[in-house]
C-alpha cells in the first residue's frame, strides 16, 4: 500500500510507477502541490506588474451547492479591471479519461478548463468575466487556457519594456514554464518520498539543481 506518513497507509495499492501518488488524497500532499503552484502563479503575476491579492478570497457572485460564495486563490488586478484565476492539477490516468487521454495530447487539461469555466462563468450583473482556468496535467503540460495567459503577460511586459522583446521574451517565458514545472515536480517527489517511508519532505537533490534538476526543465521545455 501507499505509505503516506510514517506507520500509516492510505489503503491504496502503490503501482509499480508510482503514479498513485501524484492523485492520492491522503497527507494532504494534494493542497501542498497546488498551493505551490498557487504561489508561483502570484508571483508570475506581480512580475509582470499586475497587482496580486496576498491570500484567497471571496467571490459572492460565483456560489457553492450550498449558497455559500465562492473562494479563489488567485485574484488580481491588470489595467484596473479584477480578475479571477483558479489553478488545476487533473491526471491523464483518471479512468474516465484514460482511453481519450490515449489517443490524443492534452485531454486531461481540456476538460479540467471546461469543468472550471463552467463552474465559474461570466456573470454580467455581478461584474465578473468568466474565471480563468489555469490547468496542468499531472505530468506537467499546461492546458491552452494556461498558456494563453502566459503568453499574454509575456506579451504585456515586453509592452513595457522594450528589453524583453523578441528573444528575451521568449526566454522570459520559458523560465516561468520551468518554475511552474520545478515547483510541480516538486511536490510529486515529496508524496513519493513520503510512499517510500521517507517522510515527505524534499531531499538534498532539489538543492543540486545544476546537475539534477536542470534535466526535468530542460525536458519540458518546447524547443
Amino acid at each position: 500500500p501507499s505509505t503516506t506518513r510514517p506507520g500509516t497507509v492510505c489503503g491504496a495499492p502503490l503501482d509499480a510507477a508510482g503514479d498513485h501518488t501524484m492523485s492520492c488524497n491522503y497527507g494532504g500532499y494534494k493542497t501542498y502541490r497546488h498551493s505551490r503552484l498557487v504561489a508561483k502563479l502570484r508571483a508570475i503575476l506581480r512580475e509582470a506588474g499586475c497587482r496580486v491579492a496576498p491570500r484567497e478570497v471571496e467571490v459572492p457572485g460565483w456560489r457553492r451547492p450550498d449558497g455559500r460564495g465562492t473562494r479563489l486563490e488567485v485574484s488580481y488586478v491588470e489595467d484596473g479591471a479584477r480578475h479571477f484565476a483558479d489553478v488545476s492539477i487533473r491526471s491523464p490516468y483518471r479512468a474516465d479519461l484514460l482511453a481519450q487521454a490515449a489517443a490524443g495530447d492534452g485531454v486531461a487539461a481540456r476538460r479540467g478548463e471546461e469543468d472550471k469555466l463552467a463552474d465559474y462563468p461570466a456573470v454580467p450583473d455581478a461584474g465578473l468575466d468568466a474565471v480563468q482556468p489555469f490547468v496542468l496535467e499531472s505530468f506537467g503540460r499546461l492546458g491552452q487556457c494556461a498558456q494563453d495567459m502566459l503568453r499574454h503577460l509575456r506579451q504585456r511586459l515586453a509592452e513595457e519594456a522594450p528589453h524583453l522583446r523578441g528573444w528575451a521574451g521568449h526566454a522570459l517565458y520559458n523560465r516561468w514554464l520551468a518554475q511552474l514545472s520545478v515547483a510541480l515536480q516538486e511536490s510529486h517527489f515529496a508524496s513519493a518520498q513520503a510512499a517510500w517511508g521517507c517522510g515527505g519532505a524534499p531531499l538534498e537533490v532539489w538543492q543540486r539543481p545544476a546537475e539534477l534538476v536542470a534535466p526535468l526543465v530542460w525536458a519540458v521545455l518546447p524547443f
